[in-house]
Order: structure tokens, then sequence, then C-alpha cells
């Protein structure tokens, strides 16, 4: 139905349910009672024109009443609004995308109740028939509508303690601090929340939920529920390709391979020392330095293992077509042997005659060696002792 605002005359549209109910103006902020345009309540000021114009009441008081009621009309034309804006929220205006919309709230309310272990709080808030179908299918759905009110609250009770024991969803124990709506239609949300644990002594970082919501009736209630991962966090838990495989080579060696690809920094390093990582590699291959690039290449030994990724992908980006390139490969192969104590086999100019370089078929295979050792020894790899060659680097430079 619609109803109008008797100080502004903003209208709005309302369920006929609510008619006769209070509601509040969007546009002026007057409380009303919601009724259709055209019925008639008699108001206090009504009553009391009747009486004067009865001859109840004194003409002095007649005169009174007649400045009250010209100034209320004249407040009322000053504060209605121009046609575009005629069509106004009857009640407080509310942020539908925002932290107070009723779908962030709703699952706001959720975690809080899990966390207080309110079983039956959380039980109220989901939609069973949805769950129903989520599992089942459409018709499970519609067996769920047309089970007796004590067995939907079973199964509600079931959905809410799984929710409650979830160890991949981090729903009970986590406190909402963010969000945002992806989605929303008129039945249906999409809400993503970003959580924290409620016990700041876990030391555990951020996590994010998504949860599905639809309308049941005059409020949202959740259907579904998963963690969601940030584009970050799912690069981190994408297991990069870890094959290697035995290969022999034509001079009867047998080598394990594995092909390059380019490699993140390790999740535990530093984003600091990721910059100073790549600003030491960019300087230790600029073949214009001398002094800066030994430098350099000494603290990315020192440095020691987080350094390893960045190396690797040097190897594996860096070409071997030009004279100096294979300089520079040879200077990231040199790092990495003082930093693992590994060599495999890698020689900067390929053998011609009686000279003291290796073949084109070994060089490009100890790049693929580099490769397959660090995927079978990332995880358990404790760099060498390196003082020793630290010290003898640091000599070379002084003298």
């Amino acid at each position: 139905m619609q109803i109008e605002c008797p100080a502004c005359h903003a209208r709005a549209t309302l369920p006929e349910a609510k008619a006769g109910a209070k509601v509040r103006c969007g546009q002026c902020g007057r409380v009303y009672v919601a009724q259709r345009p055209g019925t008639r309540r008699e108001s206090k000021t009504d009553t009391l024109t009747g009486k004067l114009l009865g001859g109840t009441v004194a003409a002095v008081g007649l005169i009174a009443l007649v400045f009250v009621v010209r100034s209320q009309k004249d407040e009322a034309v000053a504060q209605k609004p121009s046609s575009k804006n005629e069509e106004v929220a009857s009640e407080e205006p509310i942020d539908a995308l925002g932290w107070n919309s009723d779908t962030i709230q709703t699952v706001v309310e959720i975690h809080a109740k899990a966390t207080a272990d309110d079983l039956d709080g959380v039980a109220g808030l989901l939609f069973g028939t949805q769950i129903a179908v989520r599992e089942d299918g459409e018709a499970a759905g519609e067996s769920f509508a047309l089970l007796p009110a004590t067995d939907r609250e079973a199964r509600l009770t079931e959905w809410a303690e799984g929710l409650l024991d979830s160890e991949e969803v981090p729903v009970a124990g986590w406190t909402p601090y963010d969000g945002e709506v992806v989605e929303l239609t008129d039945e249906t949300a999409t809400v993503r929340l970003a959580v924290s644990p409620a016990d700041p002594a876990d030391g555990v970082e951020k996590r994010w939920v998504e949860w599905q919501l639809a309308r049941d009736g005059a409020r949202w209630k959740a259907w579904a529920w998963e963690r969601w991962y940030t584009p970050e966090e799912r690069r981190a838990r994408t297991p990069r390709k870890r094959d290697y495989e035995k290969v022999t080579l034509s001079d009867g060696s047998v080598v394990h391979e594995r092909e390059p690809e380019p490699l993140e920094h390790l999740a535990t390093t530093p984003a600091e020392l990721r910059e100073r990582i790549d600003e030491l590699y960019a300087t230790m291959i600029d073949l214009n330095l001398t002094t800066e690039a030994s430098r350099a290449q000494a603290e990315l030994v020192q440095i020691g293992k987080p350094a390893i990724p960045v190396l690797l992908t040097g190897l594996y980006e860096t070409p071997l077509d030009t004279h100096e390139q294979s300089i520079q490969v040879n200077l990231i192969d040199q790092t990495l042997r003082q930093i693992t104590g590994q060599f495999m086999g890698y020689k900067p100019q390929v053998q011609e005659g009686s000279g003291t370089g290796t073949t084109e078929e070994r060089r490009q295979s100890s790049i693929r060696q580099w490769f397959a050792w660090w995927y079978r020894n990332e995880s358990k790899f404790q760099e060498k002792e390196v003082e020793d060659e630290l010290d003898r680097l640091l000599q070379e430079e002084e003298g």
C-alpha cells in the first residue's frame, strides 16, 4: 500500500501487514501511523477546531488556533520535497551493502551465537529448506518443508552443531570486524566477512568466510558457508608442479631433473626482506658494476635460503644466447653453490676442443637439476655455515 507523511507529504510503499504501524519518515524524521491515503484519522487539531466552531471556545481562542494551523501549514509546504524526491523511505534509511546492512548483521549474529555456544540461536538463523536443497537437491528441499516441526528443528540443530564444530570454517570463536556484500537481490545475498580470533592469545592471522543467505519471510537466513581465500592465499595454497625424473645423459651420467618455472618468494619471507633480495639480485647481475655486485652477492649468500627462489627464477628466465648472459647465469650458479654447498656441473662456456668448458646438454641439464634439488629439499634444507666463505669474499674485495 502507498502511504504519505502528514508533515512533508513524502510517499513510500509498505506491505499491507504494516497498516496501522508506527513508521519514521525517511525525509523529515516525523513518526506517524501508516495509513492508506484518504483514510481520515481525527487529530487533536480537528477535535479542537470542531469545538471552536461549535461555539464552546471563546473567540480569542479561535484566533489563536487559526494562527497555529496556518503556521503548521506553512511549515509543511516549506518541507514538502520536489516531485523527483517524492518517493522516499518511510523508515530510517538502511545501508543495504555496508556493515550495518541486514545481511551482514545476520551473519555477525551467527558468529556471536556460535561463539557463545548458543546452539538454538544458531539453528534459528539457518534456512533449512535451502540447506536441504544444497545437500541433496530440490526434492530434499520439498521433503524438508513437509516434515513435522519437531523434525525440522532436529535437522536444523544438526546443521548448527556441524557449523559450531567446523575446523575448516572459522565461525565459533571468531569475531567479525569487516565485511562486504558481494551480491544482493531481493531474495538472495552473498556476504564475505573478515574475522579474527576472539582470543588474541591464539596468535592466528585474520581469515575470511563467505556466506550465502536467502530470505525466509521477513528476515535473512544462512544456507551455505565456507572459508574464503584471498588471491594471495590461493597462490600460496596452490601446489607447484613438483614432479621430477631421473635422466640419463649422453655421457652416461644419471641425474634428477625437473622443468624450471618462476618461483615466488617463500611465504615466511617478510616483505622488507623480499624487496632487499630483489634489489641485491638486480645489482649482482649488473655487469657494469664490480664492487657493488660482489657485495650484493656476499649479502645474498648471508641471507641464505630466502634468496634461493629468486636465484632459481633467474636461472630459468635468463637465456643463454650471449656471452654476457652466460656470465650472469654463472654468477647465479656460484651464489647458489655458496648457499647450498651443491654443485650441478654448470660451467659458463661450452666445451670446444680441449677446452675446460662443458657440453650444452650438461649446461642445460644443470639448471633443471637445481629445480629438482629444490623440490626435493625445500622443506628440509638448512643453510650450511657460510662465515668462512663470506670472509674470503670480503677479503678479496679489500685486496
